[in-house]
């Protein structure tokens, strides 16, 4: 038993006991409304996703996470009756597991330990039904060990040596193909419930030519649930398990892999990009381990003809500097034609970017569909655009279908939006107008289909709430392939500092500095914030009975309002806020203003406010107790335009009062500016240079 996964053990499994109901007998799908794009944040989805996940997908008997479950969250025994990633209709039932599925249920569960390692585990606890409640995020780890141990112990299928010499537990239906050589594969693609009979994965072809080694997704991902088991703090002997399969992963490719077809040279076909992952296996055991030689390799080849270590591994396929050396012609824009592959690739340049110099080629994540050519011009495709038509997105258990498409596509995009298009080396310098292609359009893009999803892909349903798999499907996905859900920016912006300069009309000039909207994490690296949407200042003159909301003006570093002249003697009680693209607010100082997930405001203090007295300007009340004038002020925050004009004009001196919330010390305070604003460039509506962007999406 893992360490508190729950605060509750016994009734872990309660809904997974419910009565059965057959697919076939749920004649129609009925979900609940869409919900509010315009305020909801992405806080409001993932708690949801997480409890549902938490209360029905995974099996706490037998480890690891469902195919699919029925629509009202119950397990689904019966067969899916629908094309399974090339298995036949009725052939497997959603109570099985898929190897991938468990990797794609360990990633989403790190990131949901690093979401609510800042915001908290109450979102989820308030939606668990019978299984308890989450003690603490490092829970949310214990159950992707679940996924983890299953895939490890019950999905490998090739021992140290490579030699399988019992082949008894492979089932004869669907076709297995090939299996004199299960070294082609190192895990199983599909078992039943108690991993008691075992399919291959028939969506690789059974051969040779076709396996594209995408189940290195799998070791990368159990060297990331590592990786964030370390750097929790939890003990090594608790993470070891997952790093060592990741290794002996790593060493059976060096040694044992048998060579295929696409790895002849560089005969690499850009359709099994997916492989990329070694790639990014590379990187992580790297940082988890100390090890170079994940990185730069041994100097020679793995077993299956690729050359060994993450750096040469993608030098090869993707080149190196701005002379490629590519299985396809490079004036074919972006380097590799599925986005699916943007993700093991954008993984170590995320992990490299501005280390490595000489690998900007990597900068470029896939291009189909997320870009769409017409004629000698890229552009980025609407989430709009007729691909996407709502035929496609019913289509589930499919390539470029449903859930997988538009949250493989975000997701693509979200790696442009953080790192930038390479206008330099393939579609821009020829081709295509960059223009097209900026980091603007990129980050409007992300939050279009973050949108798109959510209005078509999206299920409210009280109790039942998640992301589909399609739409019109009598089930729910449980990770089932590559479906990772979308990303979302979930991580409210900050505010370094905020100043009054008090007016002879007893008006107040308000400054709010070092706004910025922060990188957020995201498994072992991070992605862009999505900046700064806007910036206000609410004030009360009646001890909170009424507020006044004040829009502010951003003048390149600083965002600035006024608060309108008030009787002398009347006390200010006032504070500023930010809400980023992805509609997460915050409010200085912190307490001052508080909201719920659907953007409504739930609370306005004055106790966590600042606040000045319009008296005359020789007496300032610098910490909301009695007027008078402190023998030593504190240092004054820089207004040098304003301390200029105090020279000139000293009749009409505005005087500027630090930042200090009620309750403060003796002494005036200036609320410090975060490094991270400083270099965002303060008033920055991105992420640090070379994204200091003044406004965020261009939406």
């Amino acid at each position: 038993m893992f360490r508190g996964v729950l605060s509750k053990t016994t009734p872990v499994i309660a809904v997974t006991t419910l009565a059965m109901t057959s697919f076939l007998a749920v004649p129609s799908v009925t979900v609940g409304a869409t919900v509010d794009n315009e305020n909801y944040n992405p806080n409001y989805f993932y708690d949801r996703e997480t409890s549902f996940i938490i209360n029905n997908a995974i099996d706490y008997d037998n480890g690891g996470m469902f195919l699919a479950v029925d629509i009202d969250g119950s397990p689904l025994e019966s067969p899916i009756p629908e094309s399974v990633w090339g298995y036949e209709p009725n052939t497997i039932p959603g109570i099985y597991k898929s190897h991938i599925g468990q990797a794609t249920c360990i990633r989403y569960l790190i990131t949901e330990y690093q979401r609510t390692s800042v915001v908290g585990v109450e979102g989820i606890n308030e939606l668990i039904s019978d299984t308890g409640e989450l003690g603490t995020p490092e829970g949310l780890l214990d159950i992707a060990r679940y996924c983890a141990d299953f895939v490890i112990d019950n999905m490998t299928i090739a021992p140290d040596d490579g030699v399988s010499e019992d082949l008894s537990n492979l089932s004869s239906e669907p076709d297995q193909g090939d299996t004199s050589n299960p070294d082609l594969l190192y895990y199983w693609g599909v078992t039943d419930r108690e991993a008691e009979k075992t399919f291959f994965d028939d969506a690789a072809d059974n051969s040779a030519n076709g396996v594209s080694r995408s189940e290195s997704t799998i070791p990368w991902t159990l060297a990331e649930l590592a990786l964030a088991m370390k750097e929790a703090g939890i003990d090594s002997s608790e993470y070891q398990k997952y790093e060592d399969a990741a290794v002996d992963y790593w060493n059976w490719r060096k040694n044992t892999a048998k060579k295929t077809a696409e790895y002849s040279g560089n005969n690499f076909d850009p359709a099994t990009g997916r492989d990329f992952y070694y790639g990014s296996l590379g990187f992580t055991l790297a940082e988890l381990t100390g090890e170079d030689e994940y990185l730069n390799g041994d100097g020679g080849n793995n077993n299956d003809g690729t050359p060994n270590g993450a750096i040469p591994f993608l030098n090869e396929h993707l080149g190196t500097g701005d002379s490629p050396d590519l299985a396809f012609p490079a004036e074919n824009a972006l380097q590799e034609g599925a986005y699916i592959a943007a993700y093991g690739r954008g993984v170590p340049f995320a992990k490299h970017d501005g280390e490595l110099a000489d690998r900007d080629q990597w900068q470029d994540f896939g291009h189909s569909p997320a870009i769409m050519q017409e004629g000698s011009e890229y552009s980025i495709r609407s989430s709009e655009d007729g691909f996407y038509s709502d035929e496609i997105l019913a289509e589930a258990f499919a390539h470029y279908r449903g859930r997988e498409l538009l949250a493989g596509v975000q997701r693509s995009l979200w790696f442009f939006y953080t790192h930038g298009a390479n206008d330099n080396i393939y579609y821009s310098a020829e081709n295509s107008n960059p223009e097209n292609l900026s980091q603007a359009n990129f980050g409007a893009a992300t939050k279009e289909y973050w949108d798109t999803i959510n209005t078509k892909l999206w299920d409210d349903t009280e109790g039942q709430a998640a992301w589909l798999e399609a739409t019109g499907k009598n089930y729910k996905p449980c990770f089932s392939g590559g479906n990772d859900v979308p990303i979302g920016d979930w991580l409210a912006p900050e505010i370094g500092d905020k100043v009054h300069t008090l007016n002879s009309d007893d008006s107040a000039l308000v400054t709010v500095s070092g706004v910025f909207d922060p990188e957020t994490p995201f498994m072992s690296w991070e992605f862009a914030g999505s900046g700064i949407k806007t910036v206000e200042v609410e004030y009360t003159t009646d001890e909170g009975e009424t507020w006044t909301t004040l829009e502010t003006e951003f003048d390149g570093t600083n965002y600035v309002s006024t608060i309108p002249a008030v009787e002398e003697g009347t006390t200010v009680h006032y504070y500023s806020k930010a809400q980023d693209n992805f509609n997460n607010w915050t409010a200085f100082p912190e307490g001052a203003e508080e909201w719920d997930n659907q953007g409504n405001s739930i609370s306005k203090s004055i106790s966590n406010s600042q606040l000045y007295n319009a008296s005359d300007p020789d007496l300032i009340d610098f910490q909301g107790t009695a007027d008078e004038v402190p023998e030593e002020p504190a240092e004054t925050p820089e207004v040098v335009e304003v301390q200029e004009e105090i020279e000139e004009t000293p009749e009409e001196t505005p005087v500027t009062q630090p930042v200090t919330p009620q309750g403060g010390e003796d002494e005036p305070t200036v609320n410090p500016v975060s490094p991270q604003a400083e270099e965002a460039g303060k008033g920055a509506g991105g992420i640090g240079a070379p994204l200091i962007r003044t406004g965020g999406l261009d939406l």
